[in-house]
């Protein structure tokens, strides 16, 4: 990292971003290019970072999410433009990075929690049950984290 005084390197407190962001970025190689998509995600923290997210079970994001192993994820967070100078300007932001192994959740019992844990996460509400229909069409993604940086300019 070239501004190593900016790099957050406490677990926790990486955790606490993670946990505080709204949307990931996934990157995917495709064919030699790049394709970046926003998602709604899950983050679990336990002797490792897993990150969840969810889609259709068809289109681009899922072809891709199961013909590669490896993914990379992006979240942030701009906190405000300021100018240092005159005439000399910055922008001040939090950001998470990294690495991460991706496959497919098939277990119906494990969509169906993953599923209940983001509509907690971003409703602050306790769904209703899922029918099978639902989770059966519901393609459900875990990203294990390989390797995370944090960094911050406040």
């Amino acid at each position: 990292m070239r501004r190593a005084d900016r790099e957050i390197k406490d677990r926790g407190e990486i955790e606490r971003l993670i946990k505080s962001f709204a949307v990931m970025r996934v990157g995917y190689s495709d064919s030699g290019e790049a394709y970046i998509v926003p998602v709604d995600y899950l983050p679990e923290f336990g002797d490792g970072i897993s990150l969840y997210f969810h889609g259709a079970a068809q289109g681009r994001k899922y072809e891709l999410s199961k013909s590669v192993k490896s993914v990379s994820f992006e979240m942030d967070r701009m906190l405000s433009h300021a100018e240092k100078r005159e005439n000399e300007f910055t922008t001040l932001y939090e950001s998470v990075m990294g690495r991460g192994i991706i496959a497919e959740i098939e277990d119906l019992d494990e969509k169906r929690r993953v599923l209940s844990a983001l509509v907690r996460r971003y409703f602050e509400k306790e769904p209703l049950p899922f029918s099978s229909e639902l989770v059966m069409r519901t393609a459900i993604f875990k990203i294990d984290v390989t390797s995370v940086q944090a960094k911050r300019h406040s």
